[in-house]
């Protein structure tokens, strides 16, 4: 019931004894008009069906108590952002190494296994230095919104090391590249958890998951597609830069602090008795 969370929503939404008064009551005003109906549905269309509807309707409206939540799309932005480099090294770099770095098939093997398994590294270490460090009493937020712009700020300049540097300072990006992902991998899904906490980490992670591998519908096609209009990888790496500045916005402008939000000041005005 909303009257348990009365305090806090007034104090939160600075409201009069009046307009508190006008809210608590507010739920019932729906709740006494739809009795009838609801009754007389449920003799026609079978009573099953009548509560199906109001558990997907019920089910909608906490699904919409989350995408008004704007930390969710500044995760997801960031994420998106974060994705669209991943996914574009991921499809292209074989072929880029191969036709036009003039790797063997053999030697592009190896670089590009290295270069993931630096990835894989390196996650596993900030995985354990994060917690190592939220333990010691440093902060949940500047280090994992620090890990976020770390990458990105790395990525620009991998991205454009990638394209125009000779051969060995390309693949020094692409190691550094991996190891900044690597850095900022355990955080991309750390975040929400936090944000959300049980009550809306699942609804919170799917949109944001989505958001983010809209990413690997992108990427590959737009970069096939520079590629035929200019001849060249240039333009694909230098998009995969610029896309880099979007991630900063979310993660460091849109997310607010990373700490547990209030979801019981807005749930508890919505449920049912």
């Amino acid at each position: 019931m909303p009257q348990r969370a009365a305090p806090l929503i007034q104090d939160q939404m600075h409201l009069s004894a009046t307009q508190l008064g006008l809210l608590l009551s507010a739920f019932y005003y729906s709740y006494v008009l739809a009795m009838v109906p609801a009754g007389w549905l449920a003799e026609r269309l079978g009573a099953h069906r009548v509560l199906g509807v109001g558990v997907a309707l019920w089910a909608v409206s906490t699904f919409l108590q989350i995408l008004r939540e704007r930390g969710l799309w500044g995760a997801s932005l960031g994420h998106f952002a974060s994705n669209y480099n991943y996914y574009f090294i991921l499809a292209w770099l074989p072929l880029y190494l191969v036709k036009v770095r003039g790797f063997s098939m053999q030697s592009m093997a190896g670089v590009a296994g290295f270069a993931y398994l630096i990835n894989a590294a390196a996650g596993l270490f900030s995985g354990w230095a994060t917690d190592a460090g939220i333990r010691s009493g440093r902060s949940a937020s500047v280090i994992y919104k620090g890990t976020q712009a770390l990458n990105h700020v790395a990525s620009i300049a991998a991205m454009v090391g990638m394209a125009l540097l000779p051969l060995q300072g390309s693949i020094v990006c692409l190691f550094a590249y991996q190891v900044v992902v690597g850095l900022s991998s355990p955080g991309v899904y750390a975040i929400p958890q936090i944000m959300a906490g049980p009550t809306a980490a699942g609804r919170w992670v799917g949109v944001q998951n989505t958001c983010g591998n809209v990413a690997g519908m992108l990427a590959p096609m737009i970069t096939g597609m520079l590629v035929d209009a200019t001849g060249s990888f240039t333009s694909a790496f230098a998009l995969a830069a610029l896309v880099n500045v979007l991630g900063l916005v979310g993660w460091m402008w849109i997310l607010p602090r990373v700490a547990p939000l209030r979801w019981d000041l807005v749930g508890a005005i919505h449920e049912v008795h």
